[in-house]
Formats: C-alpha cells, structure tokens, sequence
C-alpha cells in the first residue's frame, strides 16, 4: 500500500522527492499508513493520506503497474536484440551477436563493403557462431554475405522494437490490472 500512496503523492507533487521531502509510514498494527513531510520541505502542496480517495489510489496503483509492465517489456526487448540473431548468409546458420559494439562493427563492415572501388574479391573477418558445431570463429564474408547479415540483422532488431512499440501501446491503452498482467512479451 505505501508504494502506491508514494506513487499519489507524486502525481499531486511531482517535484516532491520521496524518503527525503516525504515518507510514507506503514502501521502494520493499525493496518494505515500516512505521509508525514520533511519539515525542511518548502513546497506549499503537501497533501496527507487524507487527501486520497480509493479511486485515486486505484489510478496510482494502475499506474504504477503500468509502468513497472513498461520496463519490464523494454528490459526484454533489449535482452531479445542483445541476444543476437541467426542469418543463414554464409549457406547455413550462424548465430551474430548483437550487443551496441557488436552492431557498430556490423555497421563498419557493411560501409566498408558499399565502398567505391571495393573489389569483387573484398571479404571482411566477422565474429559469428555456426550453430550446427556451436564454434565461435572470425569466419571471412564476401560482399554480399556481410550484407546479408546487415539486412538480417536489421530485420531480427527492428521486429524486437516493433514487438516492445506494440506492447507498450497495449498496456497503456488497458483500463485494469488484470490487462496489464495478461500482456507479455
């Protein structure tokens, strides 16, 4: 309860920071819990567990379950690219990872063989794992190979952050906590 108190009080006073312009005390005892202020604190709005409704506290505790469903779905969506993806452009699968420097150098390869004067015997030693023996290797690419992966690549990510764009939509359009705990990545 006092994670959703908290979550109210900051909707009325966003500025307000809490365990240091505010606490919410939980009485377990008595099974209340009330906001006592900082007195250092100068804002002039400083509501109490009064204020609230428990049409408000049910707002916030949507909207705090909203948000926790939010990261969470953002949290996976970078697992899932970071993960990496197969691209058959070598003539069998072969696992590519994915983390930011694994796709800058990606980048750099595929510029280096869009190049002018690049020549038809180009290759580039790229890091990938053949997924039939599970080795790792630098394994060389031709021009159209590395290209391959680029655009393999590109799809795998772009599919990821469609999935996250299109389930942070959902939960943000549902009206109830049993909505935003049925969508899942």
């Amino acid at each position: 309860m006092s994670h959703l108190l908290e979550h109210a009080v900051l909707t009325k006073v966003p500025t307000a920071k809490p365990n240091f312009d505010f606490y919410v005390i939980e009485h377990p005892e008595t099974k209340t819990v009330e906001i006592q202020w900082n007195p250092e604190y100068v804002g002039t709005l400083k509501p109490t567990s009064a204020d609230f409704s428990v049409v408000e506290l049910n707002a916030a505790e949507l909207a705090a379950a909203k948000k926790i469903k939010i990261d969470d779905i953002k949290r996976l969506c970078t697992e899932q690219i970071y993960a990496g993806f197969t691209s058959s452009a070598l003539g069998t699968p072969h696992l590519y990872p994915a983390q930011d420097k694994d796709q800058m150098n990606l980048q750099a390869s595929i510029l280096a063989s869009a190049l002018p004067n690049t020549p038809a015997s180009w290759t580039t030693p790229f890091w990938c794992q053949d997924v039939a023996t599970g080795a790792w290797n630098f394994t060389p690419h031709t021009i159209a190979q590395i290209q391959q992966v680029g655009l393999d690549g590109k799809n795998a990510i772009s599919a990821a952050l469609i999935k996250n764009a299109t389930l942070s939509s959902q939960v943000v359009a549902t009206q109830t906590l049993a909505g935003v705990s049925s969508i899942n990545w």
